[in-house]
């Protein structure tokens, strides 16, 4: 007798329904539209890597989470980032620069699962891939790609699909610029590249950083304090006098002439970025949203991002339903340079973490959301008849029941949560056919239209 083998998906991974499988693919849509919209286009790369490939930009942490492949010398993406740098440098002949891509794929990581966190995961990530730019240059590709981030998830918040299932409709965003940790790491003698990375997780893994976060760390109180003071610098980036705020922390540095450039250039992206909230006033409701976002943007000295290979600007945004980031990049002027030092280019590039809200929503997800299937009802046998009335309906896909018993048709349906039937009676002429929505084997909805019409009837909602 054969043993039964276990059939459940393993920890951390999940089977789709249909009903989920189709909000998830209308919220890609709507995600490619934005991105495609603002001039990228889309690229695909594999979800297995090289190991040093995937260890060559990559924390201590994130390498624990690699999905090793046996005896293959190679494992699991566990982002698009890094996929991303080896095919700039493989494909840099065929792609003109600046490139702007993005690319919607799974991704897998070894950690434990927890609400709102599996294994695998979609992300959906955009870059900016070009050579080294002037600093001014760097800015507007900053700004732009935040906008970008606030607009395509504004737009996601907003859709029909998730009215019911999600209150937010808006985004809060930090920024920061992690360039300033790594100038009071040389300012403060902190050369040791791990003591560095322990520093950098303790305050990102911290609500608060007070000199508790530095238990474990071997520092002395100037330093604490030195860090204790920038991480808690936190403020609304739009409308703010910016220096302000670093004038406690730039008198206990002197006054350092790097970080003073770094906040003048924080004053230059929060013009830009004003001009970019501008542009999107409006009185619908997505105007009002991505509005709402942009007022939310402030800065933050906490924030780090979990990723090493950040070297200037990170942000990083949360809804109000979650407590995880469900937006999150910086810029990387250092990437490909790990992986070949002959090429030198640089980017800045962003993820939405679609799936921590699709998880959030998923048990959510009734027919409500999706778009109801056609059932086509016909009482007529005739060939001609029925030709014609598919051809004029223009429909694919369509559910065709033949039968002069319309309770036999409705028994047939009676699982479906929610489905439109579109029937072709005797009692009306060869032109017209009723429109009727059925709801768990009943009809809740029922009208009479022109066979012509019908498919600009039913494609109304979707």
């Amino acid at each position: 007798m054969i043993d039964k083998i276990m059939t459940v998906p393993l920890s951390g991974f999940k089977d789709r329904l249909p009903n989920e499988a189709i909000v998830l693919d209308r919220i890609f849509s709507n995600i490619k539209k934005s991105f495609m919209r603002f001039g990228f286009a889309p690229i695909e790369t594999p979800m297995i890597e090289r190991k040093a490939i995937l260890c060559s930009n990559t924390n201590t942490d994130v390498k624990k989470q690699i999905f090793n492949i046996e005896d293959k010398d190679a494992g699991l993406r566990f982002d698009q980032t890094i996929p991303l740098a080896r095919y700039i440098i493989n494909n840099k002949n065929e792609i003109p620069l600046p490139g702007l891509l993005f690319q919607i794929g799974k991704v897998f990581r070894g950690e434990r699962p927890q609400s709102g966190r599996l294994r695998e995961f979609y992300q959906c990530d955009y870059d900016i891939i070009s050579t080294s730019t002037p600093i001014d240059e760097q800015l507007k590709q900053d700004a732009y790609t935040i906008n970008l981030g606030i607009v395509a998830f504004v737009n996601v918040l907003n859709l029909k699909q998730l009215d019911k299932l999600i209150q937010d409709r808006d985004i809060a965003l930090d920024v920061n610029n992690i360039a300033i940790y790594f100038l009071i790491f040389d300012i403060l003698n902190i050369k040791d590249n791990d003591t560095r990375e322990k520093i950098l997780i303790a305050i990102d893994k911290t609500d608060y950083v007070s000199k508790d976060t530095f238990t474990d760390i071997n520092l002395d109180e100037n330093s604490i304090m030195i860090l204790e003071k920038f991480s808690n610098i936190k403020f609304d980036f739009l409308g703010s006098d910016i220096k302000t705020h670093f004038e406690p922390l730039l008198k206990l540095l002197g006054d350092n002439k790097e970080i003073i450039t770094i906040i003048d250039n924080f004053t230059k992206l929060q013009k830009i970025l004003s001009t970019y909230r501008d542009i999107n006033l409006g009185d619908d409701k997505i105007s009002r949203s991505i509005k709402s976002s942009f007022d939310k943007i402030k800065f933050s000295g906490k924030l780090v991002r979990g990723q090493s290979y950040y070297s200037g600007i990170v942000f990083e945004g949360k809804i109000d339903s979650l407590k995880s980031s469900v937006l999150g990049g910086g810029r990387y002027n250092k990437l490909t340079e790990n992986l070949d030092p002959k090429t030198k280019l640089e980017g800045v590039g962003a993820s939405l973490g679609i799936s921590r809200v699709f998880e959030y929503i998923s048990n959510k997800i009734t027919g409500e959301q999706v778009s109801s299937p056609i059932l086509l009802f016909c009482e007529y046998e005739d060939n001609d008849i029925l030709l014609k009335i598919q051809k004029d309906l223009k429909m694919c896909n369509t559910k065709i029941f033949f039968s002069t018993d319309f309770n036999k048709m409705l028994k047939y349906i009676k699982n479906e949560v929610s489905i439109n039937v579109v029937i072709i009676s005797k009692k009306c002429s060869t032109d017209e056919c009723q429109f009727a929505t059925v709801s768990n084997g009943k009809i809740v909805e029922r009208e009479t239209l022109p066979i012509k019409d019908i498919e600009k009837y039913i494609m109304r909602d979707t």
